[in-house]
């Protein structure tokens, strides 16, 4: 069997990460600007990255998003409000004090129209919670050719 190495590509909206862990590779986006606009740009980029791995936006896939929350009460209201949703492998994490990361997945396909849509409303429900969403990361899902 030929190695392999599974790209991960997302947006961090506070910033930028890149790390290699076995045979993962995450792919991060620079910081994109505040608000709406910011948001749509850096999925742009992140469909772009996708695209030069041979990526088939189609395929299905998990999404991960991450949140921060100032207290543990308001990341498990949330988690609770994400489970309720039927959100996947719901993680409430201490982080730097006095901060909570909630990470959580969701399954999804890699089109911009979808990505605006499910980030867009990710990002809103973070905020209504009190919140801050730091983005996404989803692995690429490139078409497989057939050997001859």
């Amino acid at each position: 069997m030929k190695n392999s190495t599974t790209y991960c590509i997302g947006g961090h909206l506070n910033g930028s990460e890149s790390a290699r862990h076995d045979d993962i590779e995450i792919l991060s986006e620079t910081k994109a600007n505040d608000g709406e606009d910011g948001l749509i740009d850096s999925l742009m980029r992140t469909v772009e990255g996708l695209k030069s791995h041979n990526d088939n936006p189609l395929n299905p896939r998990p999404i991960q998003h991450f949140a921060y929350f100032d207290s543990m009460d308001a990341a498990k209201s949330f988690a609770k409000h994400l489970i309720d949703d039927e959100y996947v492998a719901v993680t409430v994490l201490k982080v730097d004090a006095p901060q909570w990361r909630v990470d959580f997945y969701n399954p999804g396909i890699a089109t911009l129209e979808y990505l605006v849509a499910c980030c867009g409303t990710v990002r809103a429900k973070v905020i209504e919670f009190g919140g801050e969403y730091d983005g996404w990361e989803l692995p690429t899902m490139p078409e497989v050719l057939e050997e001859i």
